[in-house]
């Protein structure tokens, strides 16, 4: 049997398979499959059985789960969930692997030739599962890594860019689109700033006389100072006047003092006399 570990001296010269071949794995090998599609290909090409569950997609351990409840919290949810089924995509090629290498066995066992139809159905049924869990897993890298620039723009690596992205993760078509959104979310941003400054901006005494905006109690944003001069202007709504009422028209400060000073002179003449 093959051991990797025994490798001495590699060659690593590059190589191109046929051009029909190439021209299916090019269509397949970031193609995601529908969930009916994936589910009748792994019906006609299911996992082999066998021992200690090793083909099984691995669960959560129950002690760990009941670590995480005590919390309130559930690790199946969210990023585990995601990977594991990523996980459970890559692990399907275990079917379709299993059976050309099964074949190869029982052929050389037997002294036959493979069939070689049958041996290509199947190497195609791989690259198609091959394909649904390298778009899967793509699709996680490009959310990733969405998530660290805005939270908002998650939602839109949703869909693999295929084979058009040219190697690339998101491809050039992506990033257009992706700058609009973002050119979009910036103009937001900045409308909903420019709105949190004109309605937290201070209202002065001077404009407002101590009042805030429209219930007549100090704003938030004024602190004390805004209801300190509400008192002053409760204190000067009640202060006792000393001067004569409206009915004898508007005195400035000094008129008022020769007011006062004439007022006594006649006081205290009324009581010499």
């Amino acid at each position: 049997m093959f051991d990797p570990g025994l490798i001495h001296h590699p060659n690593s010269t590059e190589w191109v398979p046929s051009d029909h071949v190439a021209k299916y794995i090019l269509a397949k090998l970031r193609l995601p499959l529908d969930k009916q599609v994936r589910s009748r290909l792994r019906a006609e090409c299911p996992r082999p059985s066998l021992p200690l569950h090793i083909t099984d997609t691995p669960a959560i351990d129950p002690s760990l789960l009941t670590f995480f409840s005590n919390f309130g919290k559930d690790p199946r949810k969210g990023v585990d969930r995601a990977w594991a089924l990523c996980q459970d995509k890559v692990l399907d090629l275990v079917g379709p692997l299993s059976r050309i290498f099964d074949l190869a066995e029982s052929a050389r066992a037997n002294d036959e030739s493979i069939d070689p139809e049958e041996l290509s159905l199947w190497t195609q049924r791989a690259f198609c599962l091959l394909g649904n869990a390298n778009s899967a897993m793509t699709h996680e890298r490009c959310k990733g890594l969405l998530l660290k620039l805005d939270p908002k723009l998650a939602n839109l690596a949703s869909k693999d860019p295929g084979a058009k992205a040219d190697g690339l993760l998101f491809g050039d078509n992506f990033i257009k689109e992706l700058s609009k959104y973002v050119t979009t979310f910036a103009s937001i941003n900045k409308a909903q700033q420019s709105l949190k400054k004109v309605f937290n901006s201070r209202v002065f005494v001077r404009a407002g006389r101590g009042r805030s905006r429209s219930t007549g109690r100090p704003s938030r944003n004024q602190g004390f100072r805004g209801s300190f001069a509400y008192q002053q202007q409760q204190q000067q709504d009640f202060r006792p006047q000393f001067y004569p009422q409206r009915s004898r028209g508007y005195r400035g400060r000094n008129q008022r003092r020769s007011y006062n000073n004439s007022a006594n002179t006649n006081a205290s003449a009324s009581s010499s006399t």
